[in-house]
Formats: C-alpha cells, structure tokens, sequence
C-alpha cells in the first residue's frame, strides 16, 4: 500500500506540474485548489481503508511529493541549492496529510 501512496503523491505533484506548465506544482494555483486538498483527502481514504498505522499513508504521499520535486529539476536541469529549503515545505505540507489519514484510520475502526 505504501507504493500506492507514493505514487499517488508522485501523480498529483507531476499532474499539476504539467497541466500548469509550471516546474514545481505549488507555484501554481491548481495545485493550492486542486492538488494539495486531493492530497490531504486521498491520505485520509488511504487511513480509512488501511487502518493500522495510519498516519504513515500520509507520510508516503509526501515522499512522492518529494520525488516528484526532485525529478522536476533533475528534468528541468535546474539547480539544487534551494532543495533542502523544498523539503522543508514538503515536509510541513505532509503533517496535514498525515493527520487525516490518523483521522481516517479512526473512523474506519468504527
């Protein structure tokens, strides 16, 4: 399930990247009204059908968020020097996503 989720968060990053033209998804608007909300609620269904340790599909979707970056500037040829500064932000955007799929996993326990 794990890859499901990475490739999930891999899928929304590159979908967004593309269809805004953009080469990181979160400088367009598509992201922040689309991509990140599908984010947040595919980690909570995630958490709801896969109970145990929930949170962690949170976490996976934004490791593929992560990967996703990093194949953007690797394909773009871009520089690294504001990577780390990136995956700051992704790891802040995740923590939502991992606290849903924590919620998802309790409601599925009912």
């Amino acid at each position: 399930m794990q890859y499901y989720a990475l490739a999930f968060g891999f899928f929304v990053w590159m979908v967004v990247s593309y269809m805004s033209g953009r080469v990181e998804a979160w400088d367009s608007h598509l992201y922040w009204k689309f991509g990140y909300p599908a984010l947040v609620i595919g980690s909570a269904l995630m958490g709801y059908h896969k109970r145990g340790r929930a949170w962690r599909w949170g976490l996976w979707a934004g490791m593929g968020q992560a990967l996703g970056l990093l194949l953007s500037r690797i394909m773009i040829g871009g520089g690294f020097s504001l990577a780390p500064m990136g995956f700051l932000v992704i790891l802040l955007l995740t923590l939502p996503c991992m606290l849903f799929s924590m919620i998802g996993g309790k409601l599925g326990r009912r």
